[in-house]
């Protein structure tokens, strides 16, 4: 913490120039204090947007059940990579209170948040998320965040995710959704999802069909 003492550090997080400000929240960080929370709280309302970032990561970095709805709150920022630093820091928290908020921000009109909340939801897995992951997987414009989304779909797994992703194959989506599809239910290995696969056998994709082969070879005998 160079010359500077936790005190020094938190003092100039409240009075310091915005340059001061910025490097204090970043410090404070990363001290485990619980002298810094109460602090990096009330930054989350500086005026200098690099701060709140700065302090939105900071918080992130600190496991406490008093910091979450303060996240929640810092949610309705205005600044979208403010936002998705929200999101992530609240998936850090793995706390299930913010479950419900980052899946409403799911439907974020900026790319970058949704990916954050697709990515915060990876530390809170719930059934809840499987409907939007979903749109997400097949809708989204952004490749990165149907990635993520799949992943995400995978963490959850279970009954629900291989009947939401059967649908999805059902409707007849493009290659790249399927197979992206295909992958999650090869990694949930639930012979449930063997109708699904089997019903892509014949698809006239030749990198859909080389997927169904491997995810059947993974999910193994049909149960049924």
């Amino acid at each position: 913490m160079s010359d500077l003492t936790l005190d020094d550090y938190i003092a100039l997080l409240a009075t310091g120039t915005p340059a001061e400000r910025r490097n204090a929240a970043w410090m404070l960080g990363r001290q485990r204090d619980a002298r810094i929370i109460q602090p990096l709280i009330a930054a989350l309302k500086d005026d200098d947007d690099d701060a709140r970032l700065r302090a939105v990561e900071a918080l992130g970095n600190i496991k406490d059940g008093d910091i979450v709805p303060h996240l929640i709150t810092a949610l309705g920022e205005d600044v979208p990579r403010i936002r998705a630093q929200v999101a992530l820091s609240l998936g850090n928290q793995r706390d299930y209170r913010a479950l419900e908020p980052l899946i409403a921000l799911l439907g974020d009109g900026e790319s970058v948040v949704r990916g954050a909340a697709v990515n915060a939801l990876y530390d809170l897995p719930d059934a809840r998320a499987i409907r939007p992951l979903v749109n997400i997987l097949s809708d989204d414009a952004d490749d990165d965040n149907r990635h993520y989304a799949a992943r995400t779909l995978g963490q959850i797994g279970g009954a629900d995710v291989v009947t939401a992703l059967s649908f999805l194959l059902s409707a007849d989506p493009p290659p790249d959704t399927k197979i992206r599809a295909v992958e999650v239910l090869a990694a949930i290995r639930d012979g449930r999802a063997h109708p699904a696969l089997e019903a892509l056998r014949d698809d006239p994709d030749e990198d859909v069909r080389a997927t169904v082969q491997w995810a059947l070879a993974q999910i193994g005998d049909d149960p049924t």
